[in-house]
């Protein structure tokens, strides 16, 4: 999953605890799957959960929760929130009760319908929920059909405009999202603005793998950090949804033409900027009337490079089919220090293609409940920022402001920081900021061990990323550091390293044998299983292998990591399932073939020979496994047969295996039957009082068994029809003679003795 474009990962790096614990997110779609290792213990159960499980329901919540059981590129962003899956059969928001009763505070929506330019009951539904909850966020896709004309509404017949997928999506307090590339273009196919009356959509970007559907998963999953960050400072209370929406845009970061527009909105989600916003207390909450204005001082420091302010508020619903969907119309204005108003940017919604391709211009804007003012390379000094009611026809309306800015002459690496992991011999994208004006770098890495910095090559800083092929530097901890108008700036140490593979040997009754590759140079490994929730070290290990106690070790799923130099984990395998495997408990075979009556050839086969000190092939003997022939197996070599001479009778035959802690292992018992020249036979003899007799017979029909005693006297008769086994516990211990009888010809006889 990539989590550094939107600047997610500085967030786990440097707020570990800022992971939406504590908090339940919606997901509005087809069932989650409940087995999914990477919502264990955290999928809710709810009435309006689809019946239909979905993929593409387990993506998104994976993006926007998932734990990271399975693969660590599964990790989430809220990793640790609750997850409730919610049927988007009906596209209404859920009542109020719901929410409440459920704690749900966001709820995502990854879906569309055909392209729809009207302000559609359910629009107007989400408007007037989103008032009501003031404090519930709902964060859609803008849709995949960004390269489609629309057929109907106001912008009908221009192409790659208008194209938003659902009437619900018109709506006017929902954050909308499209998608970008992972070096932050604008995807094709991601669906833009403007809305039915000329408002700016989608408000924001973000990186869509598979399309808006992930774009919006990210930003719920951002959202939901940022509403822990809130409730955290100040009791639990949520924040409103407002101010978490004027967060993610007063921090976005410009991508496309200069400025705002149809395809990216405000820019592209900038999580850890959205957080440092908040953590700075740099945003304000008000309440105005109509016609009246509110006033606040802000001081802004020297070598600002870009000053932003950015005023939100949830705007009453409008009646269905609105010509226009505003109804409280706030003014947002800056003035600066020497007294200049500086008024917001504003796009032309003219429907003509070259009117909806202009760059925004300053004037008032009379159609969204989105302003925002940009200032770049501000002044130093007190600013105003001004909120009008200009059009509030009821009450008062609530609004939030934030506001932020750039220092000039400053860097920072964005990946690889301490938790992440490149890998060598591969391309890897690394990422900084940098608001240095001098746009010349030189890249640099520290091999593990080493003293002298290698130059990478000559770097455009204001690209912002750059693909390196690490060289193989094999498992161990490396150091990036960019040289910028005579200054260095050394990243953490991170990891480089591959995906250890991790397998499973056996899966016996009372332990199991896991085993990975072995890389040059790694000598120590953390072994993982999973828990109620996560995966949790159980131990570390310096070998490759390792056989674990089922009574100790109750895990279904297990995983490893290579610790390299220092300390430092390596990359974690993916997670397998033991039950899955297809593996027994430690060999795959063992069979026993009769070749003429004469030899009995043994084969094994094993699944592995890990842990493995050597083998014994056994054959019962007068009740007892007796041992014939033992070795040592060469660990490559899988596959071994044995033979044995036959005797009379049953030949019962298995494989005894000693591992290196001096615990044993057996195979399954296999028999085979040797008749010699007879026609019939009888076994064992003697026989226990309490063991079964048997009997073998080649070619059977009608025959009759007869046994008499020492005296003559008939004791016991059966017809061997369909019969093999006897009872003997009612004869007295001693000597017998039993006959078989074919019709009236004696075909068998001979002596029994039962002890």
């Amino acid at each position: 999953m990539e989590l550094s474009l939107n600047k997610i990962n500085l967030i786990h790096r440097f707020l570990p605890l800022i992971n939406g614990e504590g908090f339940t997110v919606a997901v509005k779609e087809n069932k989650i799957d409940s087995l999914d290792i990477d919502f264990q213990g955290r999928l809710l159960r709810s009435p309006l959960t689809s019946s239909l499980i979905s993929n593409h329901a387990a993506d998104m919540a994976t993006i926007l929760a998932g734990g990271g059981n399975s693969s660590v590129l599964r990790k989430g962003i809220a990793w640790k929130a609750k997850i409730m899956s919610i049927s988007f059969s009906n596209l209404f928001p859920e009542s109020d009760d719901f929410y409440r009763k459920n704690q749900i505070y966001l709820e995502n929506h990854s879906y569309g319908t055909d392209i729809q330019n009207v302000y559609s009951n359910v629009a107007l539904a989400y408007d007037a929920s989103i008032s009501r909850l003031n404090d519930v966020i709902h964060v859609f896709s803008s849709g995949n059909s960004g390269n489609i004309t629309p057929t109907d509404g106001n912008f009908k017949g221009i192409a790659n405009y208008s194209n938003l997928t659902g009437s619900f999506k018109q709506a006017k307090n929902i954050i909308t999202v499209g998608a970008v590339d992972s070096v932050g273009k604008i995807e094709l196919r991601s669906s833009r603005g403007p809305t039915y009356d000329g408002r700016l959509k989608p408000e924001m970007v973000a990186f869509g793998q598979d399309g808006s559907s992930g774009a919006a998963a990210l930003v719920s999953g951002v959202a939901t950090l940022l509403q822990q960050q809130y409730a955290q400072s100040r009791n639990g209370v949520r924040p409103p949804s407002h101010l978490v929406k004027a967060l993610l845009i007063n921090s976005a970061e410009n991508v496309g033409t200069k400025g705002i527009d149809y395809q990216s909105g405000y820019g592209n989600v900038n999580a850890f900027a959205a957080i440092k916003t908040l953590n700075s207390g740099r945003f304000l909450t008000g309440e105005i009337t109509n016609s009246s204005t509110q006033t606040f001082n802000i001081s802004v420091p020297s070598n600002v490079k870009n000053l932003k302010v950015t005023i939100v508020w949830n705007d009453p619903p409008a009646l269905e089919k609105a010509t226009t969907a505003l109804v409280n119309d706030l003014d947002l204005q800056v003035v600066t220090p020497n007294g200049i108003r500086i008024l917001p940017w504003v796009l032309s919604s003219f429907p003509n293609a070259d009117s909806l391709k202009k760059l925004p211009t300053r004037r008032r804007d009379v159609l969204n409940n989105i302003e925002q003012v940009t200032i770049e390379n501000a002044d130093a000094g007190k600013y105003l920022i001004l909120v009008s009611g200009f059009k509030i026809p009821k009450g008062t309306q609530t609004f939030s402001v934030v506001y932020d800015w750039e220092l000039g002459d400053e860097f920072q690496w964005q990946f690889p920081l301490s938790q992440d992991n490149i890998t060598p011999n591969e391309n890897n994208l690394i990422r900084w900021k940098s608001t240095f004006s001098d746009t010349k770098g030189v890249l640099e890495y520290l091999p593990n061990g080493s003293r002298s910095w290698v130059r990478v090559s000559d770097i455009d800083l204001s690209k912002g990323s750059y693909k390196w092929k690490v060289p193989n530097l094999f498992y161990s901890p490396s150091r990036l550091r960019m040289n910028v108008a005579n200054k260095a700036f050394v990243s953490d140490t991170f990891s480089v390293s591959k995906l250890l593979e991790i397998k499973l040997g056996y899966n016996c009754t009372d332990s199991l044998l896991l085993f990975w590759n072995a890389p040059v140079f790694v000598n120590k490994y953390v072994v993982y299983q999973l828990g109620k929730q996560y995966l949790e070290p159980i131990f570390q290990t310096n070998r490759s292998s390792i056989v674990l106690n089922k009574k100790q070790y109750q895990g279904k799923y297990f995983a490893v990591a290579p610790i390299l130099d220092n300390g430092k984990l390596g990359a974690r395998s993916n997670a397998i399932a033991i039950d899955n495997q297809g593996v027994g408990c430690f060999l795959r075979t063992f069979t026993v073939d009769n070749t003429d009556d004469k030899k009995a050839e043994l084969k094994v086969e094993f699944s592995t020979l890990k842990q493995v000190s050597y083998i014994i092939f056994q054959k019962l003997i007068d009740g007892i496994y007796q041992d014939l022939y033992s070795f040592i197996p060469f660990e490559t070599n899988l596959k071994y047969r044995y033979q044995n001479e036959l005797e009379q009778g049953e030949n019962t035959y298995r494989m005894k295996v000693i591992f290196q802690n001096n615990s044993e292992g057996f195979s399954n018992s296999e028999t085979v039957f040797v008749f010699g020249e007879n026609e019939y036979v009888i076994y064992p003899n003697p026989v226990r009082k309490y063991d079964d007799l048997k009997f073998k017979i080649k070619n059977p029909s009608n025959e009759i068994w007869q046994l008499y005693n020492g005296l003559g006297t008939l004791v016991l008769q059966k017809e061997l029809k369909n019969i093999e086994e006897i009872e003997t516990i009612n004869l007295p211990s001693g000597m017998y003679f039993y006959r078989i009888l074919d019709g009236k010809k004696v075909s068998a006889s001979g002596k029994l003795v039962v002890e």
